[in-house]
């Protein structure tokens, strides 16, 4: 009652309280903290952060670019003069030259097995370092077509080096006849089906020097008269 009084005669004195004052009494709910977001911020996301890894090299795109056969090289220029002089020495094309050359590698180099890269050689072997197929074969072909010896050819040949060199000729000269000497061939690949026919049939020496020497009379005498 006491209690009641006092809180009476406050009010009636004008003494301020929270309800007369315009304060509000907080509530237990009201104060319950709530999850804000910091103003202009963003949560990274897996597309976000992708974005940041754009220096990378996309190597996928080099090798479409590689897969296409079109290498762009830079070879010093000292270096590429030699290489120059050697191609035209030897009657090649660069693009021949740099097959080889990296056939050569890989071949040597990549297994470890000689010769060594670097070793000097005489001129005239210079073409047996480059090319697989066999002096004899070179020189048949040659002569017989007129055209030098390409890398191509070297790929087409060099699994007859340990065939009998006139059976090889022998496929030769029965190309041409089978063309009635006329025309011109450009590869060791045309002459390979009439080879593969003459080394498939054996025979006996003397028969195949009688055969050879007919040969080569009828193709000197078709390719004399007819100026080749």
């Amino acid at each position: 009652m006491s209690r009641f009084l006092s809180q009476l005669i406050r009010e009636e004195s004008g003494h301020p309280q929270p309800k007369n004052v315009g304060t509000l009494v907080p509530t237990e709910s009201e104060w319950v903290p709530t999850e804000t977001k910091d103003v202009g911020t963003r949560a990274p996301t897996v597309k976000n952060v992708a974005t940041h890894n754009n220096t990378k090299r996309d190597f996928s795109k080099v090798v479409r670019n590689e897969n296409k056969g079109s290498i762009h090289l830079r070879p010093d220029k000292a270096i590429l003069k030699q290489i120059r002089v050697f191609c035209a020495e030897n009657g090649i094309g660069l693009s021949e030259f740099y097959d080889a050359a990296a056939s050569h590698y890989l071949a040597n180099v990549g297994t470890h097995t000689p010769p060594a890269v670097g070793t000097l050689v005489p001129y005239d072997d210079r073409r047996l370092v480059i090319y697989k197929t066999d002096e004899g074969i070179i020189n048949l072909y040659q002569t017989q077509t007129k055209n030098r010896w390409k890398l191509s050819d070297d790929r087409e040949a060099h699994v007859f080096n340990d065939k009998d060199i006139k059976l090889i000729e022998l496929g030769m000269l029965q190309t041409f006849g089978n063309k009635k000497y006329t025309g011109k061939i450009n590869s060791f690949k045309y002459f390979i089906p009439e080879i593969e026919i003459w080394l498939e049939n054996p025979m006996e020496p003397a028969a195949i020097d009688t055969i050879l020497n007919i040969m080569r009379h009828k193709f000197l005498a078709n390719t004399t008269l007819k100026g080749k």
